[in-house]
């Protein structure tokens, strides 16, 4: 196992348990011998991942696939930079693609546009 692999975990434990895949894929992971550390800016995805049940399917699911039995550390880093997520777009950005996804989702409708008063 090497920590190029951890997309793939993140990936077969959301199969698994998809309540653990926010937590994991917000984790920065790091390997030191035997000991995959994961690091968290959020105390509350740390605490989730740090249950046993979490390490342990964690690690069963590495060493299935990759044949390595780690120890799992889960640590609070509030250093850690939150992942960069991309904006919303403002309703005068919307292209016209945005909205017919919209009307996909919601079953159509009628669009209005509106003037702003002066």
């Amino acid at each position: 196992f090497s920590i190029s692999d951890w997309p793939e975990v993140v990936t077969a434990v959301k199969h698994e348990a998809a309540s653990l895949y926010t937590a994991l894929r917000l984790a920065e992971p790091s390997l030191n011998g035997d000991k995959l550390h994961l690091r968290f800016s959020f105390p509350l995805h740390q605490k989730k991942i740090s249950s046993a049940k979490a390490r342990d399917l964690i690690g069963r699911i590495i060493e299935q696939t990759w044949g390595s039995r780690l120890q799992v550390e889960c640590v609070l880093d509030r250093t850690l930079s939150p992942p960069l997520t991309r904006p919303r777009p403002l309703a005068a950005e919307q292209t016209p693609d945005d909205v017919q996804a919209i009307s996909n989702i919601f079953g159509g409708g009628e669009l209005i546009e509106s003037q702003a008063e002066a």
